[in-house]
């Protein structure tokens, strides 16, 4: 994608999902997502499927998204937890059209919870349940900071 293809899916509003796994297994490149959400396209994370990523582990997308986009960019403040949670939540929703029904935790919307327990050494410290919890084996916290 070039930055003229970039423009015109965000001027169309075309959605796009990002699968960072699926990318890095098929060594198919690594999504600008920065540019993507500078640009205003609407933006999900996904897993694809299992044939292109061994799993369908979203917390793994999450937690990889984030990594990749670090390291693509060489900046270590490109895609925090937050951007990759909202990614996985209510850009999904957006980028299928359904934000008025799913992808967030409001009155009047439906929902699905994961549970997971917090008493694992691998869960100490805890600084910041966001960053921290939405990662493998943690996601007890995963929701929008007001």
């Amino acid at each position: 994608m070039n930055d003229d293809d970039i423009a015109i899916l965000a001027r169309r509003q075309v959605g796009v999902s990002h699968n960072p796994e699926s990318n890095m297994k098929l060594a198919s490149g690594t999504a600008p997502v920065i540019k993507y959400l500078q640009a205003g396209v609407p933006m999900s994370l996904g897993t694809d499927g299992a044939a292109s990523n061994n799993d369908l582990d979203m917390f793994e997308a999450m937690r990889l998204s984030s990594f990749l986009a670090k390291l693509a960019t060489g900046n270590p403040t490109a895609v925090p937890a937050q951007v990759a949670l909202d990614l996985a939540t209510l850009g999904g929703a957006k980028v299928l059209g359904l934000e008025r029904a799913i992808g967030s935790l409001e009155a009047g919307k439906r929902a699905d919870l994961v549970m997971v327990s917090m008493a694992s050494a691998r869960q100490t410290p805890m600084y910041d349940a966001v960053s921290h919890s939405c990662t493998p084996r943690g996601a007890t916290m995963c929701g929008r900071r007001s």
